[in-house]
């Protein structure tokens, strides 16, 4: 995966070449995924301006309660990440 490495490279200031820069600008984006990665992805894409982004994650989906969970089990719950929420923001949702 080159997308998010390359981003964080040209956000520090290095020069990309031009023939093989990565940017959603003006395209249509599939995200592939989710967890942290795939919100990273999700909010770098926006901010490069894309036609449009629509991201997949393959799992059941989750219940909207919280379930009570033993520590260190990670509660199954669906939530929504801060990139989801921008996303929602900037499109106007």
């Amino acid at each position: 995966m080159e997308y998010l490495p390359q981003q964080n490279h040209q956000c520090e200031g290095d020069q990309i070449d031009a023939s093989i820069a990565i940017s959603a600008a003006g395209k249509r984006v599939v995200i592939i995924g989710g967890g942290d990665t795939g919100a990273d992805c999700l909010g770098t894409a926006h901010r490069q301006k894309p036609l449009s982004v629509h991201q997949f994650e393959i799992m059941p989906k989750r219940p909207p309660a919280r379930r009570v969970y033993a520590w260190p089990l990670w509660p199954l719950q669906l939530r929504t990440e801060g990139a989801h929420e921008k996303a929602a923001f900037a499109i106007g949702a």
